[in-house]
């Protein structure tokens, strides 16, 4: 499986956390990669127009994420879809502090 590009990632939102503004994806040297993200209730989708090689790194820009809560740590997992493959990989979880 190493070795095949990249053509979605998805992102599992803790409940009640919502993004407002969508996300954007860039490459390291701050490029946008074109996507399309769609949100079905705390399952968000970002799929790439074209397949992103596997040295290629990315960095993710949620924008507009809203709590139901200040001042918590929220726990979201992450999963990869490849070219050619039709399950899931999980990459890990990621975590964001919110403040008041």
């Amino acid at each position: 499986m190493q070795g095949k590009p990249l053509a979605e990632l998805m992102i599992n939102l803790p409940e009640g956390v919502k993004i407002n503004k969508g996300i954007e994806v860039k490459n390291q040297s701050g490029q946008k990669i074109p996507t399309t993200v769609s949100i079905n209730g705390q399952k968000t989708t970002v799929a790439f127009s074209q397949p992103i090689n596997p040295e290629m790194k990315l960095s993710i820009f949620m924008k507009g994420v809203n709590t139901p809560r200040y001042s918590e740590i929220w726990q979201y997992q992450v999963y990869a879809k490849k070219v050619g493959f039709t399950q899931e990989i999980p990459l890990g979880t990621a975590q964001i502090q919110t403040y008041p």
